[in-house]
């Protein structure tokens, strides 16, 4: 299951993976100039060596959540995550002449948000629906940026779960501090969230808002709108 910790070190050697092919597109810029067919075929190479990191990365970001196996639900989920990310991607590729070195290093950076809410999916697709997950856009005043995750620990019994909010002691906004305290731990036993808990339910959630002053900017949408987790946590990284 990931923790904040594992996490961490997932992300430190994903990120300068990520930036090897951009810092090898601005080296050649460097010699050749631009516009250049060497330029053009530097930005190719550079696309086709992102997808194949993204594709990669991904996977091991779900082998992380699902505690090293995929089963066939998470590989399918796992797949339009990563064809939603390249539709990303895409965009940020196309855009590559237009942008400085720091410009294109801090977009790749960016993706590491993505790939830990793709373990964090991962890790919950066993357990009830949640009324809140890390990067949710609706209930989350930090929104994708989100760099929370959850610990979730079986206990024993079918069904049973306990679930912890870990939240980055550095970058926290009010409504994940609210769930790091409220989830201590958020109980599930035989399959259903434990009556009473704070904010196991919508209108919990929205209280939490409404103490923060953010329901006139945020209504927090009716059990119809609510996005499922793989829907909701692509974003646009470039």
């Amino acid at each position: 299951m990931p923790t904040l910790a594992n996490l961490a070190v997932f992300e430190a050697s994903a990120l300068p993976r990520l930036q090897q092919p951009i810092q090898v597109y601005y080296r050649t810029l460097d010699q050749v100039g631009k516009p250049s067919l060497e330029a053009r075929v530097a930005q190719s190479l550079a696309r086709v060596e992102m997808e194949r990191l993204l594709r990669q990365l991904h996977t091991e970001a779900a082998l992380i959540g699902a505690n090293g196996t995929l089963d066939p639900d998470q590989r399918g989920i796992l797949r339009d995550i990563i064809s939603n990310d390249l539709r990303y991607l895409n965009r940020f590729m196309d855009a590559l002449p237009t942008l400085t070195r720091a410009q294109a290093l801090a977009r790749c950076q960016a993706y590491l948000t993505t790939l830990r809410h793709t373990a964090n999916e991962m890790a919950a697709l066993k357990l009830p629906w949640l009324p809140v997950y890390p990067g949710d856009r609706h209930n989350l005043i930090c929104k994708w940026h989100c760099k929370c995750a959850l610990d979730i620990k079986k206990v024993n019994g079918v069904g049973n779960w306990d679930v912890y909010w870990q939240r980055s002691a550095r970058e926290s906004c009010s409504t994940c501090r609210a769930l790091e305290a409220a989830w201590r731990p958020l109980r599930i036993r035989g399959g259903k969230i434990v009556e009473g808990q704070s904010l196991s339910k919508a209108s919990e959630i929205r209280a939490i808002k409404a103490v923060l002053g953010l329901l006139d900017k945020q209504p927090t949408p009716t059990p119809d709108h609510v996005i499922t987790p793989a829907a909701d946590l692509r974003h646009t990284a470039a």
